[in-house]
């Protein structure tokens, strides 16, 4: 499977737009085999499908300008135990954004976003998978 021809009309109406994915599970495959999203990655198996989540590199090339990150936890975990791998998989998130060397950057508010952005960055937004990491 071949990557799908993007026309130069959409790359540059992704560049001239603030662009923001509001759901990536970029997260899973570092915790699962190591994967780095600060490096890129070439096509993976069945054509990106399942494991060709984001990196860096393709994001900026994409014009990704922001996104909202998921953390997941099991649900059939326990309470305790859930909210335990939440905050270790929120550490891991945050550990990225400080190997990121400034192109990545947390942003909580619209004024957060509209601050990373005028740096370049891409906007890091927290998104939590199942609720239930919080009970």
């Amino acid at each position: 499977m071949s990557a799908p021809t993007v026309s130069e009309e959409a790359r540059a109406l992704a560049r001239d737009v603030e662009l923001v994915d509001l759901h990536i599970d970029t997260m899973i495959p570092p915790r699962l085999w190591g994967y780095d999203p600060l490096e890129r990655h070439p096509g993976a198996i069945l054509g990106g499908r399942f494991f060709g989540h984001l990196d860096v590199p393709r994001m900026f090339e994409g014009g990704l300008s922001g996104a909202m990150w998921s953390i997941t936890t099991n649900p059939f975990r326990g309470a305790k135990k859930r909210w335990a791998v939440f905050q270790r998989n929120l550490q891991r998130l945050r550990d990225l954004v400080a190997r990121s060397e400034g192109q990545l950057a947390f942003a909580r508010t619209r004024r957060e976003y509209d601050a990373v952005r005028a740096t370049g960055a891409h906007a890091v937004m927290l998104a939590i998978q199942g609720g239930n990491a919080l009970q």
